[in-house]
């Protein structure tokens, strides 16, 4: 039997066998958040990017790592990783700048310098001096490695290129040393600074552990940022993000985490807690300051009763904010029940309603509507003609697989202000509210499944 996501957010959600609890069966909830990163402000919630793999430069797997793979068994501590480049400040062209990353407590500090190339010399090579430059990608690839480097074999500065050039290092940690490769992105599992802890494969793990990990696994191998990014425990999710000298306009781009608080459940039929919470965790935060774009990773594991999972039967996804309150588990499990409920079953509670209490709506030939969903729908698309949508437009808006994001096409190219639209925004969920509450929905049950504005 497969499992059923019901899953009414912008977040992504995920699963996989975990090998944390030996000798027992686990499984590995992912959860996935987008935002798009404001200047000295919240970031701002999106449609989330899909749970993924590796992604390499290029996506050229003898390339540099660039977002290391969602789907990690478990981390004892959050990751802090960054893609982006070093912008000069002003633009004006210089041949060092410093960079740094910094979230909560955490921060590293990496210099930056131009194109620069060994030259023989008597005591052996020097280096010319830097190219100045307006702008440098702080990536593996320019820093310190190359082919026979464990510690990064897609790197600079070990030796000549084809035409006898030995172009060195552009990005190091000054209190590490220029051949020491430094980043903000993730190390690749197969280089030396995670591979070290990945334990003991020999016949007595194959004898007495396998499939699950070695006695001796070190479950750091699957934090991916330098160990200055790795979090001592978990993220709350209100931290602030500074990133010094990374944006073309802000040398200075301050921002602070969406605050948002995933709630996570899944189904198991006839036993006694059905209805079960999987604890969450934000393990992984990455900025993508190229694109001003913010992925957030929450993960949870539960045990289970087989490898494959096949007594689960659903996976329900929430999100409030950390702000609170928090639901209860029974508001959740009771808007659970309210979502995978049948159409059909709502006919039969409608039958049960007085004949002066069914809702007749007017101007759509007095057909009376006994789904509360669909109630709840053609109100709005009432409210929705009332402020001045075209009938053709109210139709797009909710056949649209992001009826949100339509509407506020909509509203824009209607011309009306931010005030009018918020109004008829505000008008259109109210209205779905009352409708909804109307059908004898608790008022707890409909902040569950309104949390924010339409």
């Amino acid at each position: 039997m497969s499992i059923e996501v019901v899953n009414p957010t912008l977040l992504q959600v995920a699963w996989i066998a975990s090998k944390k609890d030996f000798p027992d069966n686990s499984l590995t909830l992912i959860v996935k958040g987008t935002f798009t990163l404001v200047p000295n402000d919240i970031a701002v919630q999106v449609e989330s990017l899909m749970v993924t793999g590796d992604i390499f430069e290029g996506f050229n797997p003898n390339k540099g790592l660039i977002y290391e793979s969602d789907f990690a068994y478990y981390k004892q501590g959050a990751d802090l990783l960054l893609k982006g480049s070093c912008y000069t400040p002003d633009q004006k062209a210089m041949r060092q700048c410093e960079v740094s990353f910094a979230v909560g407590g955490n921060s590293r500090t990496l210099t930056v310098v131009g194109d620069r190339y060994a030259l023989p010399s008597m005591m052996g090579e020097s280096l010319s001096e830097p190219e100045p430059f307006n702008t440098m990608p702080i990536s593996f690839e320019n820093s310190y490695g190359g082919l026979d480097f464990e510690k990064n074999t897609v790197g600079k500065g070990l030796e000549a290129n084809k035409e006898g050039i030995k172009w060195m290092s552009n990005v190091y940690d000054s209190s590490l040393g220029e051949k020491e490769p430094a980043s903000f992105l993730p190390f690749n599992r197969a280089w030396s600074q995670r591979a070290k802890n990945l334990g003991t494969y020999d016949e007595k793990w194959q004898q007495d552990r396998w499939p699950w990990l070695p006695e001796d696994f070190d479950w750091v191998y699957f934090n991916a940022a330098h160990e200055s990014l790795q979090v001592d425990g978990f993220l709350n999710g209100d931290e602030s993000i500074t990133c010094k000298n990374m944006h073309p306009q802000f040398s200075n781009f301050e921002c602070h985490l969406p605050k948002v608080l995933p709630r996570c459940f899944v189904v198991e039929p006839d036993v006694d807690e059905e209805f079960k919470e999987i604890v969450l965790s934000l393990d992984t935060l990455y900025v993508d300051m190229d694109t001003q774009q913010l992925q957030l990773v929450w993960r949870g594991v539960t045990k289970v009763k087989t490898a494959t999972f096949s007594e689960l039967t659903h996976v329900y996804l929430q999100q409030e904010s950390i702000e609170g309150p928090a639901a209860s588990k029974d508001d959740h499990q009771s808007a659970f029940n309210v979502l995978i409920t049948p159409v059909a079953e709502f006919d039969d509670i409608e039958d049960e309603v007085e004949p002066e209490e069914e809702v007749v709506i007017e101007d759509t030939q007095d057909t009376v509507i006994q789904d509360p969903f669909e109630n709840a729908i053609n109100q709005s698309k009432i409210q929705m003609l009332s402020a001045g949508f075209t009938a053709l437009s109210i139709e797009s808006i909710f056949n649209s697989s992001d009826p949100s994001a339509k509407l506020s096409e909509q509203i824009q190219a209607m011309d009306s202000s931010s005030v009018e639209a918020d109004k008829i925004m505000n008008q259109s969920q109210e209205q779905m509210k009352q409708t909804l509450m109307d059908q004898g929905l608790s008022q707890a049950h409909i902040d569950i499944l309104f949390p924010g504005k339409v």
